[in-house]
This record gives structure tokens, sequence and C-alpha cells, in this order.
């Protein structure tokens, strides 16, 4: 599992799920992030970052959405 070097800012109005993805974005883009590396659980993320269960969530669902992550059930993202 990957640690994910996240850096949120509440000064740039930018919404904390949106700041995660672009960043996770930004990673997976400059090969930071290597296909197949295992990301962080929502909890463990949440914890990381300090922020709610419901955005980090959001930021993974958009992720997946975009095609730049896949979830599987009981394996993790």
């Amino acid at each position: 599992m990957e640690h994910l070097d996240i850096q949120l800012s509440e000064a740039s109005g930018v919404p904390f799920y949106r700041q995660v993805v672009d960043q996770v974005s930004d990673m997976i883009r400059a090969g930071a992030l290597s296909p197949g590396a295992r990301m962080p659980s929502v909890r463990e993320l949440c914890q990381q970052l300090r922020v709610s269960l419901i955005t980090v969530r959001r930021a993974y669902a958009d992720l997946e959405t975009a095609g730049l992550v896949v979830r599987r059930q009981g394996q993790g993202t």
C-alpha cells in the first residue's frame, strides 16, 4: 500500500474531495503511483488527512469514474 503525500488547504476554496482527486490524478500521470499500487483504505486516508469518510469516498468514486483507479470489494483500491 502506498502512502499518499496529499496536502489539503482550506484557504484554496477548492473542496477537499476535489483536492484529493486532483493530487492523486497528478501522481498517477506523473508516474509517482505505479499501476497495481495499492492505495490506502478509505478509513486510513481519512485518518491521514483528518477528513470525513464521505470526502474520501467521493474522491475515490470520482477517480474510479475517471478510470484512474479500480476498486475491488475486499481487496482495496
